[in-house]
């Protein structure tokens, strides 16, 4: 084990990582299985770590292959990706940012919960996959007051998504779908956590995705309590019934 300091870009682990074989005499030939967590600096198709060794090993040893898997315990943050976002996450980062980034926004945005008697009292930071569920938990309990606060300010026109019912019914389907996932997610941390149990838990995702699947065409919401409080379109609901598909077909990949 090594740690690496500075960079982390794929020619910077493949540094380390070359310099450990070469340094204990072992033959690149041998190496038939590499796992990491899918970061671009691992997995880039041209300049990524394994595809550095992938050409190491055939240097070496031109019938070689190399076997590449994705880490089981990073598997729901690959997942996430299927899921179609990107107009709830900017929306999202855009509140989060103008928020949290402004030091007088912040401010006021605090004491503004303060005297209103909110239950929470900031928005979170940390906007990240595995930490996202979090986060758009937290914004959509402080929607009203979010909406409230920006009205004061003069700034909800830039924000209309917080009045837009199809929006936030599309904000509400990842809150509750993040939630099973960061479910998911705490189950496969920790020490002494054998592979069994990860693949276990895997798979009663898998199950899960699949009941909730079904039950999303039939309008049954009773696993996404917060999706439940709005009014959902059978149009909306086949679109979550296919990201649910998706997600599942992802998982079983």
């Amino acid at each position: 084990m090594e740690s690496i300091k500075g960079t982390t870009k794929g020619s910077d682990l493949y540094e380390k990582v070359s310099g450990c074989i070469d340094r204990m005499k072992l033959p690149w030939s041998k190496l038939v299985n590499g796992t990491t967590d899918g970061s671009p600096n691992r997995t880039g198709k041209n300049a990524g770590l394994l595809k550095r060794i992938q050409d190491k090993v055939k240097e070496n040893y031109p019938e070689g292959e190399v076997i590449f898997l994705h880490c089981v315990i990073h598997q729901e943050a690959l997942c996430k990706n299927v899921l179609s976002l990107d107009h709830v996450m900017k929306a999202v980062v855009k509140l989060v940012n103008f928020v949290r980034l402004r030091r007088l926004n912040h401010r006021q945005f605090i004491q503004f919960l303060e005297v209103i008697g909110a239950d929470h009292h900031d928005l979170l930071y940390n906007v990240h996959w595995l930490s996202l569920g979090k986060v758009f938990k937290r914004v959509w309990e402080l929607k009203l007051e979010a909406d409230s606060f920006l009205e004061n300010m003069g700034k909800a026109v830039d924000f209309p998504e917080l009045r837009d019912s199809d929006w936030l019914c599309d904000f509400t389907f990842p809150v509750d779908n993040f939630a099973h996932l960061n479910e998911l997610n705490m189950k496969l941390q920790g020490k002494g956590v054998f592979v069994p149990e990860l693949y276990s838990n895997v798979n009663t995702i898998r199950a899960k995705l699949t009941l909730f699947s079904k039950q999303m065409i039939s309008h049954l919401f009773s696993h996404f309590p917060t999706l439940r409080t709005l009014d959902v379109s059978h149009a909306q609901a086949l679109r979550y019934n296919k990201s649910l598909t998706d997600l599942h077909g992802e998982f079983f990949h």
